[in-house]
């Protein structure tokens, strides 16, 4: 999974691997993952926020998976999973230059609250989304 990762986002943006196995060995609550003839192709990890929120940690589909709904998927199936837990709502922080992770946000529904400056790193500015469940 953190392979995928790599590939899914450019350096400065992916998970380090001891950052990357910290979320995934935490316990995600939930966490879903797509196979595809034994592999994984696509995964969501989620948490709960300190204040009660609910957190997509990160979304990653392999490029050749891209755009078949599997993400749009993913994501119905973390936002049912934390509905179910009673929690009221969903967020989330995007690169500024992601632009296509953007537009998805804001298909399924989701509304830009603010910014993270240097979330990201020196100039790897964020993007902070929202969703009520």
């Amino acid at each position: 999974m953190w392979e995928i990762d790599q590939e899914c986002f450019k350096p400065g943006i992916a998970f380090s691997p001891d950052i990357f196995y910290y979320h995934l060995l935490m316990e995600r609550d939930p966490a879903f993952v797509v196979k595809v003839e034994g592999e994984i192709v696509a995964f969501v990890l989620c948490a709960r926020d300190e204040d009660g929120s609910g957190m997509i940690v990160t979304i990653d589909v392999v490029e050749e998976f891209r755009r078949d709904g599997i993400g749009k998927t993913l994501m119905k199936m973390a936002e049912n999973a934390m509905s179910l837990k009673k929690i009221p709502n969903v967020v989330l922080q995007v690169s500024v230059d992601n632009k296509s992770a953007i537009s998805f946000y804001e298909n399924l529904g989701y509304r830009e609250t603010g910014s993270i400056r240097d979330y990201y790193g020196k100039g790897g500015h964020a993007l902070t989304f929202e969703k009520s469940l």
